[in-house]
């Protein structure tokens, strides 16, 4: 098969298969209308010479039909009749592919979620704040050691955060659940959820299911 530009695997995928479809569409036409009604795509397949084997949902055979656009065989080529139909390869081929366009579009999405935008939105606020209160520690005459130590240690964990991908979900809601991952502010603080928290889990207050991050913060 060409075609006029180059196709990323997905693109090409989809042209594979609609040309499979088709070719169903061209066989089921070819049979009356109470045998066409009972026809299954995904039971149904064909083998490489565009013999198709018409199949209910139960798998039960309704026809054997050749491909009316498929190109004609010599006589030579016509196969012995069998008193049972050949297994049909392709439709296990066509399973196999969509199984692995599944698995692919899956782990897409999964990455995805990781970086959502409402998470990504939410911790841009949350630096803007961090960066907003270090200016103002840096400008009064009168800061200490301490206080500078203290605002270098959340930047620095607030980077750590980054570059680790944790999911910041932005405050906690009680009514909410929460994930391993799950990053979320509380009074004044960042906690990890380290492990399943269900509905009224408090940070402060299901520790077996929290980790303090970053205390000191302000929201």
């Amino acid at each position: 098969m060409r075609y006029a530009r180059s196709l990323d695997p997905m693109e090409r995928a989809d042209a594979i298969r609609q040309l499979h479809y088709d070719a169903f569409d061209r066989c089921v036409a070819t049979l009356p209308a109470e045998k066409a009604a009972l026809v299954d795509l995904l039971g149904s397949g064909c083998d490489n010479d565009g013999n198709w084997q018409l199949r209910d949902v139960a798998g039960s055979l309704v026809a054997l039909v050749r491909d009316p656009a498929a190109p004609p065989r010599a006589v030579s080529e016509e196969p012995e009749p069998t008193s049972e139909p050949q297994p049909a390869r392709a439709k296990l081929n066509l399973r196999e592919h969509d199984k692995k366009l599944l698995r692919a579009v899956g782990r897409r999405m999964n990455s995805l979620h990781e970086l959502t935008t409402k998470g990504m939105a939410d911790l841009a606020e949350l630096i803007t704040v961090l960066a907003k209160r270090i200016k103002e520690l840096e400008t009064k005459s009168a800061i200490d050691s301490e206080a500078i130590s203290t605002t270098e240690q959340i930047s620095e964990r607030v980077d750590a955060i980054e570059q680790r991908g944790f999911r910041f979900v932005g405050k906690y809601q009680a009514p909410a659940t929460y994930g391993v991952g799950d990053v979320v502010s509380y009074k004044g603080a960042l906690w990890n959820c380290v492990a399943a928290a269900k509905v009224g889990d408090r940070p402060n207050t299901a520790s077996h299911k929290w980790a303090l991050m970053i205390s000191g913060i302000q929201e």
